[in-house]
């Protein structure tokens, strides 16, 4: 059988939404078998998902998506944690790339 490796990064712009935000992509194996699924988690905790684009995707079917959102306000200070849940797979066989990036427009 033929294996797919996925390699994948996590790039944030100096440029946050916020000075703590944290964008963290991961996924649940780096070798699959063709015909294969995968999960994947893009976490953003004290930011937006608005303008955060998975580089590489288009080499993957997304064959279910789910988002789940959580805050919270603890001793004053406020966070939050966005979790886009992927299941994925390859569409062919071969090395992938998967980058979070962050796009900021403006302050």
């Amino acid at each position: 059988m033929k294996k797919i490796i996925i390699a994948f990064f996590i790039l944030v712009s100096s440029l946050l939404f916020c000075d703590d935000m944290k964008l963290t992509l991961s996924i649940d194996s780096q070798a699959i078998k063709e015909n294969e699924s995968v999960s994947m988690v893009l976490s953003i905790e004290n930011g937006s998902n608005d303008g955060i684009v998975i580089d590489g995707i288009e080499n993957f079917n997304i064959l279910q998506q789910g988002t789940s959102q959580s805050y919270s306000f603890i001793n004053g200070k406020a966070s939050s944690k966005i979790e886009q849940n992927y299941i994925i797979m390859a569409k062919k066989s071969g090395k992938f790339t998967l980058k979070a990036i962050a796009i900021v427009t403006g302050k």
